[in-house]
Parts: C-alpha cells; structure tokens; sequence
C-alpha cells in the first residue's frame, strides 16, 4: 500500500530532483515503462476559436464542484459543439500538495487517450482520497484502483507518482502561470481570468458562458479539424 509518507517523501523528492540541469527520467524504474501526457490534454476541438484554461487540483474541493456541477452546463453548450475547448493545468497552492501531485502524476500517466477518465475517476473519488490519506492504510489503494481503470498497474501507479518527468512538468505549469492565478480554480477564457459574478459565490457556469460569449462575437469562425 501507498503510505502517507510514501507520498509525501516521493514527491518532496521529485521536486528536489527538477532543479537538476539534465533532463529528468521518466520513470527511475528500468524494469516499468510508462508513457505520460507531458503536454496540455485538449477536450474539444484544438482549432476551436475560444481557448478555456483552468488551473486546478484533483484534490481541490472548489475544482471538484466546478468539473461535477458546472462543466456538465458548459461541455454540451460550447465544447462538444466546436465553440470552446478545454485544457486542465495542475496547480497546488496551499495543502494537499502531495495528494495533489500524485493525483495528476496518476492522470497523466493514462494518456492522452485515457486522461479524462482518469480526472473524472479522481474527481468521483476525492472525499474518499482525502479521507484514507489520514488513516495507517493510506490513500494507495484508492489510487491504484483508478489505474487499474485506466489501464495502470500498481508498478506502473507508484512509478508514475515516483516519475521525475511527471514532476518536472507539473512544476514547469505552476512556473509558466501568469500572476493573475491566485486561486484555485481560476478559469482563463481567451487570456482573460473569469470573475465570479457574486463574490460571495463560487465561480458558476454562467460567468464563464458570459466571457465565452463575449469572445466568440470577437473569435473568428473555427477552423475545420485536421
């Protein structure tokens, strides 16, 4: 099982490894090849006119509720018809680091092809992570069932959460973050950070439809794909 600390140390440890000048190992395992999506993972059309950016954390509660109860609003009104497409970039800030990284090392690690299964697995599961990571068993377990889901054994799980490469690209997203990403989740539409109508609200769907809209009177019309 994947202890706490196991989680903890390992990615304390990649981290430190990132400051290394050569480029870091995919996997310090010779005998466990795994294939990470070390690049933004598109939902939608990639020559959509409207860019939709979110810096979050698949263990950050106010992520969970923006993909479970906002993205269902937006998918089918702007994604799945070729207005807007949607990139997801890792970002800690604040605690839950460690359950943060291994969480998006695991998500990366199912490609490109799997990726947002392994966010939605993650998502569904983030109370249920949260809580084993405080108990002996940790939150191992959990982990390497959403693997198995996306097509991840154990090896291939601790491997992933153990990848120099994974962590180096994680800590390169936070890196390259423009000032104006002070929280989580902060949702970008064309350059512009969206702000929640009502402050004293989380950020809805209907703020983000609102900017959205506003940059397709301005956008071009889509390219066809390919």
């Amino acid at each position: 099982m994947f202890s706490r600390a196991f989680i903890a140390v390992a990615a304390l440890a990649l981290l430190a490894a990132c400051g290394q000048s050569s480029a870091p190992a995919v996997s310090t395992n010779p005998n466990v090849k795994i294939d990470p999506a070390l690049e933004d993972v598109i939902l939608g059309d990639p020559n959509a006119p409207v860019k939709i950016v979110e810096y979050g954390s698949l263990a950050c509660p106010h992520c969970r509720d923006f993909w479970m109860q906002q993205m269902p609003k937006l998918k089918p009104m702007y994604i799945d018809t070729g207005k807007a497409n949607y990139t997801f970039r890792d970002l800690t800030l604040g605690g839950a680091a460690a359950l943060s990284d291994a969480s998006a090392a695991v998500a990366r690690c199912a490609g490109k092809d799997k990726y947002w299964a392994a966010v939605q697995a993650f998502f569904d599961k983030q109370y249920d992570i949260a809580a084993a990571s405080a108990t002996p068993g940790g939150a191992g377990p959990i982990m390497a069932e959403i693997g198995a889901g996306v097509g991840l054994s154990r090896e291939q799980v601790l491997a992933c959460i153990d990848s120099p490469a994974i962590a180096a690209y994680i800590v390169k997203q936070r890196n390259e973050k423009s000032a104006d990403v002070t929280g989580l989740p902060t949702i970008i539409v064309n350059g512009e950070v969206v702000k929640a109508a009502d402050p004293t609200k989380e950020l809805q769907g209907e703020d983000v439809a609102k900017v959205i809209d506003a940059k397709l009177g301005a956008a071009p019309a889509a390219k066809p794909p390919g």
